[in-house]
């Protein structure tokens, strides 16, 4: 099993940086009908065998106006999160599209939160594991009579550690473990370990089998601790978790073998001998079979879409569909079922070696001195090399970086570019069409192409390593508005060398890059750092990156759409990776690798911390935040924060602020203090720097503000905790390299200067990489810039 060395990022140290909650949808008014029981799974009898339907034997002559009628009256479906790939196998042979442009279109929140959208009528159908009794209690309560009907073959099933010698325990043994009667591994022949029962929580899918499979013998009560909210939650507790040689746990079949795509670090337990297989489903040999069901109102017509749906689904082309889909029919068709996996990536860093090397407090980019209106030409971020409009041998249209000292690497760099046009052109239509199925039939489309242009081309240098994207994207509305990606592709030189790096070269010698990249995402996935910008959606938990559909790049990483879970394709940046493991984050002077044209030059660029420095502290009687630094980062963060509690709570309190006001003539009501919030954040490892809006009325007489006066931003110094002047961040000669403009007018001031005038506030433009500083004379505004190469770190 790979594991080198000692670079490693744990997944629990990246969770730990992106904690989040979520919580299920409440019920609505209840509908007059009575739940009605159907079979239990476990007593269904295994139907009437049938011939083996393939392409010829399902003709589409005759399947055609059924199947047309069907997809212009699709239900509206929901489900369990493990049953993803069913549905999306029954869209792809309904549709005729390709498994991944079906999972992209596959929506399904939990086991009982779609229970939930079934009942009060947010969905039509619900792919599920069998109702739990509080589940049909719960219908009962709503007046909603339910019918389930079974339509694909599920095996519940047990997982250890791959390390773990116990390979085989009877029923008896499995409940003996989970009532607490056995707790030792050496009492059912392994070692003399503590057995770690782990559970799901009470409301997934396959807490319902356990409960159902313990029947009278008592299910123990598991803390918190040991119910992971997910199933790669638990998953990987039994993976790669401390102790997880010593833990159990449980899940479906569908998800722990063709979704968690577990490799080398889990195994199933045999049942009373049987190993859990498709095959062992299929002949029945495997005692812990039970059914995934359709589950819908019980009084559709009979000539509704759903039952005719359903019926579409229990015929030989349905049921065909579902084992293409990695699903065991429910009567056997005679298909050869095969045990498909999830190729995991698995990757070690071979770049530089990381030892001797220092965490950087600085990145160098490339700039572009002015802005190009042509896309492909825009400048849309500092660090973009400038690229020209041409034309492919094939006639289509491409862009060329012309920048470069090195001809032939420039040459070869253009013709990667070049190499993508092709499915770029083709693409266009086909993203539209994918762009579509999104949206379904809604009249308010929540994705469009139409904001902005849906191509992507840009070619950037950072810490000489030159990174070149083409994409297709479109853009996503609503709470969190965003571009999605259709498709990406990427390549990474190495200036120096001029070398195309491979992804495990852009990591140090050793990293554990698999470990790193699926702790990060998997993070990444269950928060939001950005109040801008949402999670990504996702079909399912994201457990582990497969060995293609992803691009890796200095800054971040693409993922396609339908991949890894990913609902469309994504873009996560690297914002919040510690530092240590990319040999891009080491600074590197290639200006020597540029033409000097007067358009390009090569500056340092300050950088934010990315470990999770500090946190937001809410001050309920000023009824705003402030950020505070985590007090293990520093020597002098307590000392930071008392003294910025202080300053605050003296200066900027709601009483002072308003007694300030009232004294001038003012009214309370004519006070503006919203947006008080202090927001911090921490540059080079090591300064504090934090701003706050400043409390003003405005006159409407003369169309003047009156501000409050004191001072709103702070910048201390981690190294000896002292507030410090916000001049002495930047070195000898900045004044000079400044410029100076007047606020109202906008007209460049000749000779910058700062002494005898107020200071409001200061601010970081990552965009144009410089300072802004606001600056006061009592009856004239200014803007200060300093370029951030000026910095003195």
């Amino acid at each position: 099993m790979k594991r080198p060395i000692s670079l490693i990022l744990s997944t629990a140290l990246l969770l730990s940086l992106f904690a989040g909650c979520g919580k299920e949808p409440e019920p609505t008014q209840p509908m007059p009908t009575e739940p009605v029981q159907t079979t239990h799974p476990a007593e269904t009898t295994m139907p009437t065998e049938h011939t083996v339907p393939t392409e010829t034997t399902i003709p589409p002559e005759t399947e055609a106006p059924d199947l047309q009628a069907l997809r212009e009256n699709l239900p509206v479906m929901d489900g369990s999160t493990s049953l993803i790939p069913l549905e999306a196998g029954l869209r792809a042979a309904l549709f005729d599209i390709s498994i991944e442009e079906a999972t992209a279109q596959v929506s399904h929140t939990s086991s009982w939160s779609s229970f939930y959208n079934l009942l009060n009528g947010a969905a039509d159908l619900v792919f599920s594991v069998p109702l739990s009794q509080m589940q049909w209690d719960t219908a009962a309560e709503w007046g909603v009579a339910l019918e389930t009907v079974p339509i694909a073959m599920e095996g519940f099933v047990f997982v250890v550690n791959a390390q773990n010698p116990v390979n085989s325990l009877t029923q008896a043994q499995i409940r003996d473990i989970y009532s607490g009667k056995i707790t030792n591994w050496s009492e059912v022949g392994g070692l003399d370990e503590e057995i770690i029962p782990y559970q799901r929580n009470f409301d997934s899918g396959s807490q319902n089998y356990m409960i159902e499979f313990m029947g009278d013998t008592p299910l123990t009560d598991a803390p918190t601790e040991l119910r992971p909210a997910s199933m790669s939650g638990l998953m990987d507790v039994i993976a790669v978790n401390d102790n997880s040689r010593a833990a159990i746990g449980y899940s479906v079949y569908a998800y722990a073998a063709d979704m968690y795509g577990n490799g080398n670090e889990i195994k199933f337990i045999r049942v009373d001998g049987v190993a859990p297989s498709k095959q062992s489903f299929a002949d029945g040999t495997y005692p812990l079979l039970g059914c995934n069901y359709a589950i819908f109102h019980a009084d559709q017509p009979a000539d509704s879409h759903v039952r005719r749906f359903v019926d579409w689904i229990l015929s030989d082309a349905g049921q065909y569909a579902v084992a293409q889909a990695g699903y065991v029919t429910i009567r056997d068709i005679g298909y050869d079922y095969t045990e498909a996996r999830l190729e995991k990536y698995e990757g070690v860093g071979s770049g530089m070696d990381a030892s001797g090397t220092v965490a950087p407090d600085v990145y160098l980019l490339t700039e572009v001195n002015h802005h190009v209106e042509d896309w492909g030409s825009y400048n849309s971020y500092s660090n973009h090399l400038t690229l020209t409009e041409s034309s492919t041998a094939e006639g289509l249209p491409t862009w060329h970086i012309t920048q470069l000292v090195d001809q032939r690497l420039e040459d070869e760099i253009n013709q990667w570019i070049d190499a993508q046009m092709g499915w770029y052109t083709a693409g266009q239509a086909e993203m539209t069409q994918f762009v579509n199925q999104l949206n379904g039939n809604s009249s308010d489309s929540l994705y469009t192409e139409e904001w902005g242009d849906p191509m992507v081309c840009t070619v950037t240098i950072k810490n000489g390593y030159l990174t070149a994207v083409v994409a297709l994207r479109f853009w996503k509305y609503g709470n969190s508005e965003q571009y999605k990606y259709y498709r990406t592709e990427t390549a990474v030189w190495d200036l120096d060398t001029g070398r195309k790096l491979s992804t495990e070269e852009l990591f140090y010698r050793g990293v554990d890059v698999d470990a790193v990249l699926n702790a990060y995402i998997q993070a990444y996935t269950q928060t939001t750092r950005d109040e801008f910008a949402g999670r990504p959606e996702l079909l399912h938990d994201f457990v582990a990156l497969p060995e293609d559909g992803w691009h890796l790049i200095p800054d971040g990483i693409y993922i396609d759409q339908g991949i890894a879970g990913f609902r469309t394709g994504e873009f996560i940046p690297f914002d919040w990776l510690p530092d240590g493991l990319l040999v891009t984050e080491i600074p590197r002077d290639f200006s020597p690798h540029l033409e000097d044209n007067g358009v390009i030059h090569v500056y340092h660029c300050p950088k934010l911390s990315t470990r999770d420095v500090h946190y937001r502290y809410y001050a309920e009687d000023r009824d705003n935040y402030v950020t505070l630094l985590k007090e293990d980062i520093s020597p002098n963060a307590h000392r930071i924060n008392e003294d910025l509690w202080n300053y605050v709570n003296t200066h900027f309190s709601t009483d002072v602020i308003v007694a300030y006001f009232e004294g001038l003539g003012f009214s309370r009501e004519a006070l503006d203090l919203m947006w008080l919030d202090w927001y911090g954040q921490v540059y080079a490892n090591r300064y504090f720097l934090v701003t706050s809006e400043r409390p003003y009325v405005y006159v409407p007489e003369d169309n003047s503000f009156v501000y409050y006066p004191q001072q709103a931003f702070l910048i201390y110094d981690l190294e000896t905790g002292q507030s410090i002047h916000w001049s002495e961040i930047f070195r000898e000669g900045w004044l000079e390299h400044s410029r100076m403009t007047c606020s109202l007018t906008d007209e460049p001031v000749e000779t910058p200067w700062f002494d005898g005038l107020e200071e409001e506030w200061i601010v970081y433009d990552s965009m144009a990489n410089l300072f802004a500083i606001r600056l006061l004379d009592g009856t004239q505004g200014y803007y200060l810039y300093i370029p951030a190469e000026y910095t003195n770190f």
